[in-house]
Formats: structure tokens, sequence, C-alpha cells
């Protein structure tokens, strides 16, 4: 998912008044790198792999097998809300992480959000 599209569904979560609205910026490099140690963290590679790929060790085992973050089909249509609630509930073959506390749950979401976008995609909001 383009960043813009990132920043374009958190700022519309602040302007359904988001209890969090103060922080709905685009992602910053902080919430990003604070989801990656969270997924780190958490055992989430060894299902989705390193670098969400979905080829963590386990990944074979499991049907259905975990998503591809990096691959733009899966952020299409998904918001922070949407990967946060699941990384909460579980779904399919994949624990509830509701353990974890809301804010970790959405920067976990904005790291893998952010997987689909590349470079350029960010290059190019940024001149817009």
């Amino acid at each position: 998912m383009p960043w813009a599209a990132i920043a374009i569904t958190m700022a519309g979560a602040a302007a359904c008044g988001s209890p969090d609205a103060a922080s709905q910026a685009p992602p910053s490099a902080e919430q990003i790198a604070a989801g990656q140690a969270a997924y780190r963290a958490n055992g989430c590679a060894v299902c989705h792999g390193r670098d969400g790929r979905g080829d963590g060790p386990t990944a074979g085992s499991l049907r259905p097998r975990p998503p591809d973050f990096t691959d733009a089909s899966f952020a299409a249509g998904r918001t922070v809300e949407t990967v946060a609630a699941v990384i909460a509930s579980g779904v399919a073959v994949m624990p509830a992480f509701g353990h974890l506390d809301a804010p970790t749950r959405r920067h976990l979401a904005v790291w893998i959000l952010s997987r689909a976008s590349s470079d350029d995609d960010v290059a190019t909001k940024e001149q817009q």
C-alpha cells in the first residue's frame, strides 16, 4: 500500500474522532521501526518470515499459508485498523495476539502495510 493510502486511511480515522487522532499522521520512521521490533519480539517471523514474505520456517505446514506482506495485493483495501484488529483477534490458523496493547498492534500493522510500499511509491507521493 502506498504511503499516501496509509496516510489517507489514518487521516480518515482522525476525522472520525479516533481516540488517538493527534497521532494520525503518515507513519514515521519511528512507528515503522517500533512495528518491526514488535514483529521480531513476538515471534511473527516463525510463520510470516523475517521480512514478512510468508516464508517462515513453519509456513509450509500451514493451511492457509501466511500471506506475503510485500505483495501489493495483500495491502489493497486493508487499513491500519483492520490489520490491527486481525492481530488482536487472529484469523484462520493465526492465533490472537490480543495480549499486545493497542499501540503495539497499530505499530505492527503500520510495519506490515509498509512492506508493500516501495521506495518509488514513497518518493512519488512525497513529490505530490
